[in-house]
């Protein structure tokens, strides 16, 4: 049985939300998270997929991070969090695995955070938040809320149903 049909009303809307955050997500990317004047390497507008790009020709090792730790882990926890909400007996295995992903997914966060503190911080030049900072944030912020109540929803099972976790 899935954990869709396993968990009470108001906790099944996670399960949907997760898919909004799965489609939202490359939507996210795409838009201007800052402006700036202060890399020349980016351009005027930031968004992490020009970022990809920009990394991509100057470093490849930071683009590969870049790509893997904010692109893919992200799309791979939500799909691994799609098949634990809705596909009949998940195995055991992908909470664990989307515990990893989820973990691994945070450097986006970091890296966005390290970006502001290099312009804000350093004076290095002037920079401007732009409305794809805050989809950008929304989305990671509820895929992050979406990884804590899946997995306490799962811990929640695993204990009163005596089934693996």
């Amino acid at each position: 049985m899935s954990l869709y049909a396993r968990t009470p009303m108001p906790t099944r809307l996670v399960g949907f939300a997760n898919i909004a955050v799965l489609a939202a997500l490359p939507f996210a990317w795409t838009l201007p998270l800052l402006e700036t004047s202060a890399f020349w390497v980016f351009g005027d507008q930031i968004s992490v997929w020009s970022g990809a790009l920009a990394t991509y020709h100057s470093d490849q090792f930071l683009c590969v991070v870049l790509v893997l730790f904010a692109m893919i882990m992200p799309l791979v926890k939500c799909i691994l969090y799609v098949a634990l909400w809705f596909a009949e007996n998940p195995k055991p295995w992908l909470s664990k695995l989307g515990w990893v992903t989820a973990k691994l997914s945070m450097t986006d966060v970091f890296l966005l955070a390290l970006m502001i503190i290099a312009v804000k911080g350093l004076s290095l030049g002037d920079i401007a938040v732009q409305p794809g900072l805050y989809v950008f944030a929304i989305v990671v912020l509820l895929g992050i809320g979406i990884s804590l109540v899946t997995q306490a929803q799962m811990k929640y099972l695993s204990a009163t149903e005596g089934g693996p976790s």
